[in-house]
């Protein structure tokens, strides 16, 4: 599911909505708080494909 909404919202996007660079999975971690979890989503084009607005028909 995480994939899913990840894929959704990088197709989609927020308008006005700035998104930050991608950080190494190391510097995340170093990053992340005492007893934060943290796991690696990669989205993947079969799951983005699934959220691309269609296109209108004339």
């Amino acid at each position: 599911m995480a994939i899913d909404a990840l894929s959704a919202m990088l197709v989609v996007g927020r308008k006005g909505r700035d998104y930050f660079e991608p950080k190494p999975y190391r510097k995340i971690t170093a990053e992340a708080g005492e007893g934060e979890l943290v796991f690696p989503v990669i989205a993947d084009e079969k799951a983005m494909e699934e959220y691309r607005p269609m296109p209108l028909s004339p």
